[in-house]
């Protein structure tokens, strides 16, 4: 603080004193401002304690990409997916515990060897849903037909905010046709409709939800993965970019606990690659 300062503080306490204004143990703090001067006398900003930030949790057990995967009970479930060269499967499950960092392979694997299916935890049991065999005969279920999609696609990311479904990117044939497509389904009303597109044109993507908001990470084209982490508010349908994975990945698993997304496996190249990275984005 420079002496002018201190004149006028003490000033402004004599004119207190004068007009019957009384300090009982009442603290003067005085700061600096949030930059600060480098030796040449230019300021430099501090970076500020509420931005979000990526850290790296314990690696996967195993390599995989195209895993189905959910959470329960603050435990991630890493089920099946490519495990091997040759689109060869597997029907391994990992399990990731997020409160001390550790994995677990010990979890009774899948019935068959699986890729590209899908899962959800439900009533403390989690159920896994459709994919490939290894000679790629789908498995189906019984299914009720409700308003197509308004666009046909694969390799896209889905998210439920308030009873409504998210379906977001993806693709329409090889990695060369990636979609921005943001279309959003309302299960009561049994419609669709479009929403602001995402920015980065992208397959093979992952999405999670925090604070109400969708973050849809990774992603593949036919040169090269992305490390893209775009986040769509649907309260304003808008999208922000933020910042990008550590590690670019598609067909990658991205789980929501609480304000911190662990963006697990995925292939670092295109195509068939494998990584067992583990990747924390922290949401302040």
């Amino acid at each position: 603080m420079n002496r002018l300062s201190f004149v006028l503080a003490g000033l402004l306490i004599f004119y207190l004193m004068l007009n019957g204004f009384v300090m009982r143990n009442v603290p003067i703090a005085f700061s600096q401002p949030s930059s600060s001067a480098n030796s040449t006398g230019a300021a430099t900003s501090q970076t500020p304690q509420s931005i979000s930030y990526w850290t790296t949790g314990a690696s996967s057990p195993t390599a995989k990409m195209e895993s189905a995967y959910t959470s329960l009970g603050g435990k991630i479930y890493i089920i099946a997916g490519y495990g091997e060269t040759g689109k060869r499967n597997k029907n391994s499950v990992q399990v990731y515990d997020t409160r001390n960092n550790t994995w677990n392979t010990g979890i009774a694997p899948t019935p068959v060897n699986l890729n590209h299916a899908a899962a959800a935890s439900y009533n403390g049991k989690f159920y896994v849903v459709g994919g490939y065999l290894d000679n790629k005969n789908p498995v189906t279920n019984t299914w009720a037909e409700k308003a197509p999609m308004p666009t046909a696609r694969q390799h896209l990311a889905s998210a439920v905010i308030n009873g409504k479904l998210y379906a977001i990117g993806g693709r329409t044939a090889g990695k060369g046709s990636n979609l921005g497509n943001n279309e959003v389904y309302d299960p009561k009303a049994n419609t669709w409709s479009e929403l602001d597109p995402m920015p980065t044109k992208r397959g093979g993507i992952a999405a999670a939800v925090v604070n109400g908001c969708i973050y849809v990470l990774g992603g593949e084209a036919p040169t090269q993965t992305f490390n893209s982490n775009e986040r769509y508010d649907p309260i304003t349908n808008s999208w922000t970019e933020e910042s990008p994975i550590p590690t670019a990945r598609h067909g990658l698993a991205a789980v929501a606990i609480g304000t911190d997304i662990y963006v697990i496996g995925g292939g670092p190249q295109p195509d068939i690659s494998f990584a067992n990275v583990n990747q924390i984005y922290h949401i302040k």
